[in-house]
């Protein structure tokens, strides 16, 4: 099968016959890749391509060096053209335009290709490509919108969404307590390098907890993070838990009363399913 159908050879030559160019493609995919309006700046550019125009980025994934020390943020170029040295703009998934919140000005440090093992640096790269940044990883946590540092009014590119959820939850801890501060900063780390685990600290136990796809996923994120994120930390994991959420299948037969402290007020309430 693989002498017949190499795997590597088929889909790029699928790539170069059917997918259309960026100069193509990008004009009818902006309404759905950008959440401003079709009118402004940015959104012109993406439609036309245009490597002299105003800079829009998308990171969509963070890779972690040799050393899992630091990441660099790999995405594609809509349009402008990112070099080594730029003062950027950086957006991540909670930006609001107009707010500052999740909102970080910074320099690019160095500009790669990545091609499989191999790291090249580049001056500078054009819309319609992919690249990796390095020195903003630090203000990055997922996903990122990049744009001109002098860009006030630009909107995000549209988040990557996912058709699996996580669902199956595991609380982690050091065997010794020392080791905690440690084993936060692994986890940090194991959240920027996979899009699809969540890490959070529950408010109630305070334990951290990481949420995962499937058993083996959570698996492969406990093997990561002790031999990778967290190396020489003793880590102790519970059992998993997997979350249940509970829904109205038909007309409830009883109407609900509440009060108001004061016993001024009163609503009553009744249950239905939603409409599809």
């Amino acid at each position: 099968m693989q002498k017949w159908l190499n795997a590597s050879e088929s889909i790029l030559e699928m790539v170069v016959l059917k997918l259309p160019s960026p100069r193509a493609a990008q004009k009818y995919r902006v309404k759905y890749l950008y959440e401003g309006p079709q009118t402004d700046e940015i959104a012109t550019h993406i439609a036309a391509c245009k490597s002299d125009g105003k800079l829009c980025m998308f990171i969509s994934k963070m890779f972690p060096t040799r050393d899992f020390s630091r990441f660099r943020a790999f995405g594609r170029v809509f349009s402008g053209t990112i070099g080594t040295g730029m003062r950027v703009r950086i957006q991540g998934g909670q930006y609001q335009p107009g707010k500052k919140h999740d909102m970080y000005i910074k320099g690019i440090q160095r500009t790669i290709l990545m091609m499989g093992g191999k790291e090249e640096p580049i001056q500078d790269v054009p819309c319609g490509n992919t690249c990796a940044l390095i020195g903003i990883d630090d203000v990055i946590k997922k996903q990122a919108t990049i744009v001109n540092d002098d860009m006030e009014d630009a909107h995000n590119i549209r988040m990557m969404k996912y058709t699996v959820s996580p669902v199956v939850r595991v609380a982690v801890h050091p065997r010794m307590p020392s080791d905690l501060p440690k084993l936060v900063e692994g986890l940090a780390k194991l959240s920027k390098s996979d899009p699809l685990v969540i890490v959070s600290q529950d408010k109630a136990t305070g334990q951290h907890v990481i949420a995962g796809c499937g058993d083996l996923h959570v698996e492969i994120c406990l093997k990561d993070l002790r031999e990778l994120y967290s190396k020489g930390i003793d880590i102790v994991v519970d059992d998993p838990v997997v979350s249940y959420n509970e829904t109205v299948t038909e007309n409830c037969s009883m109407t609900c009363l509440s009060k108001s402290p004061n016993k001024q007020n009163r609503l009553w309430a009744t249950a239905e399913p939603l409409p599809e």
